[in-house]
């Protein structure tokens, strides 16, 4: 209400915008990039590295480094050969410089400080579905965003409850579904 009255701006008109535009792009495979390619990449991103295993976190953080190097995870123009090895990069060192004993600190004293900050990171980066960010009321985003926090923490709390990545991808895969259903019905 306040922003539609002081700032003429509509939350609810720049979300139904953005769900046309990306329709419009990806046509048929809108779908599927929602219900599916999304989640995976993004619960790899996310939650995958609070597995307490050194080999899931070195691949999860390559594949961050890749997700955040581009400008879409789906479109397979964006697959550069300096992101592909920057990623492959990235994986060995962490592989191969990250002692067990490093793994095992990092995950004892920084666990609690390291989920929130994916947690966090997990719900700013779903300001993408408010494009093009409105610089003038950038304050109020954090307010928007609160949803897909909320869906971090449950699923974030999966993750390390059942130490398995299939709990929160079916979550997300369930969630991202019933939207994308509610909104073709719509």
């Amino acid at each position: 209400v306040i922003l539609g009255e002081f700032l003429h701006y509509s939350i609810a008109k720049r979300i139904q915008t953005n769900q046309l535009e990306f329709r419009t792009y990806w046509a048929e495979s809108a779908w599927l990039i929602t219900v599916l390619l999304g989640p995976v990449s993004e619960e790899i991103v996310f939650r995958l590295p609070l597995s307490t295993n050194k080999k899931w976190f070195a691949l999860a953080i390559s594949f961050g480094v890749f997700y955040f190097l581009g400008d879409d995870i789906i479109d397979y123009k964006s697959f550069s050969l300096t992101r592909i090895a920057i990623s492959i990069l990235t994986f060995l060192s962490l592989y191969i410089f990250l002692t067990e004993k490093l793994f095992n600190w990092l995950i004892t004293n920084g666990f609690n400080l390291f989920c929130w900050g994916l947690i966090i990171l997990f719900s700013w980066t779903h300001i993408r579905n408010f494009e093009p960010i409105n610089w003038s009321i950038i304050y109020l985003y954090p307010i928007y965003v609160l949803p897909q926090l909320f869906y971090g923490i449950g699923a974030s709390f999966l993750m390390i409850k059942y130490k398995n990545l299939l709990w929160p991808l079916m979550l997300h895969v369930l969630n991202n579904g019933v939207a994308a259903l509610l909104r073709s019905i719509h």
